[in-house]
């Protein structure tokens, strides 16, 4: 069986049932046990009262502002510049930013990554 990275689940919830849910999600990590097949495989998933929640909003480009946290979605050229297809916008919390975004968890300091400085005035990393 294919465990799920970082204990990440992402997928459609298919069933509730008092603390557990169920959700669907297609083969990879945290998918199917077979790595190779798209088909989709059911993940339990255990809730308690310290678990939070969020949800996610439509949002336009307004959002990304100064301070704020991005994982971002899209295409690589050969010098790493990304041409986004989608972008997720978060606060950071007390731990820096944290974002979950196609079932890969990403955490880091101000600047998103691991000992990335904060953003200064201009925008750029200080």
């Amino acid at each position: 069986m294919t465990r799920a990275f970082g204990g990440v689940v992402s997928g459609q919830v298919t069933a509730v049932s008092g603390t557990t849910l169920t959700v669907s999600v297609a083969g990879g990590p945290g998918g199917a046990d077979d790595d190779s097949t798209d088909e989709p495989a059911d993940r339990q998933v255990v809730v308690s009262d310290a678990t939070t929640y969020t949800r996610t909003a439509d949002a336009d480009a307004s959002a990304l502002t100064l301070g704020r946290c991005a994982a971002v979605r899209g295409e690589a050229d050969d010098s790493g510049r990304v041409t986004a297809t989608s972008v997720q916008v978060s606060d950071p919390t007390e731990d820096g930013c944290t974002t979950a975004l196609g079932g890969m968890v990403m955490r880091g300091g101000p600047g998103g990554m691991p000992g990335a400085g904060a953003p200064d005035e201009d925008g750029t990393d200080a």
